[in-house]
């Protein structure tokens, strides 16, 4: 079983999204249309300015470079918040009892799209510092497609973040944290001999009373079995809701 198919509606949505914008900003990080420049309608990206033939892009101020390398890790940021949400949601093993909640998608998307953001600002405000060397006339599409990108990923990360959780799943679920609801359904076995196992006395109710603090409707007895033979193990099925608090 996969966690992919515990995971909740808005959270998929999440996830498709987040390959989504990631598409999107690797066409923003390698097209050169991140300007429009006034000289012959030729246009600027990152690391190539077009003027009839798209040529590298050398430039020498530092805030420049800045923003190269933080488009980069972005790069790597956002690649890696994707290996790892198909991996844990769409390949790795999930079990329901030992699912614990991990936050490193939604951790590396986050950080992807706030250097993106600070990236994009210091790429515009210096750029419209700078434009009688820079001459340009408007951002672009590379910029536009850029700037969607690192806005999806930081949507995507308060999503994730917010309904990283499992739903109901073949009776049994384990959502985690404080406050969440856990469903557990176990099998046990008991002897015959067992009182659960023997004819109730004059028709009265074998079970035990629920505790005082039990919650409406929290235990599901199953109906009585009947033992075959003295001895003879006979599987039983308990449910339980509740509460988990931290």
């Amino acid at each position: 079983m996969i966690l992919w198919t515990a995971r909740r509606a808005l959270f998929k949505v999440s996830f498709l999204g987040l390959f989504i914008g990631f598409v999107i900003f690797v066409i923003g990080f390698s097209t050169p249309f991140w300007l429009r420049t006034s000289f012959g309608g030729g246009s600027q990206g990152l690391w190539q300015y077009c003027v009839d033939v798209c040529r590298r892009l050398q430039v020498e101020e530092a805030w420049f470079e800045t923003v190269r390398v933080l488009m980069c890790v972005v790069l790597i940021l956002y690649f890696s918040a994707c290996v790892l949400a198909l991996y844990d949601n769409c390949l790795a093993k999930y079990d329901p009892l030992t699912f614990t909640i991990t936050r490193r998608v939604e951790i590396a998307t986050a950080a992807a799209g706030l250097l993106g953001v600070i990236g994009l600002a210091v790429y515009t405000v210096m750029m419209k510092l700078s434009n009688s060397s820079f001459r340009f006339t408007e951002f672009s599409g590379s910029y536009v497609a850029t700037s969607t990108s690192v806005t999806i990923a930081v949507i995507v990360a308060a999503a994730m973040w917010l309904t990283n959780t499992v739903q109901p799943q073949d009776g049994t679920v384990l959502t985690g944290g404080g406050g969440h609801t856990m469903v557990m359904t176990y099998q046990s076995t008991m002897p015959s001999g067992h009182q659960y196992q023997q004819p109730p006395p004059n028709g009265a109710n074998p079970y035990p009373a629920l505790p005082a603090s039990a919650p409406p409707q929290a235990y599901a007895y199953p109906a009585q079995p009947q033992p075959t033979y003295p001895g003879q193990p006979v599987a039983v099925q308990y449910s339980y809701a509740g509460s988990l608090h931290s």
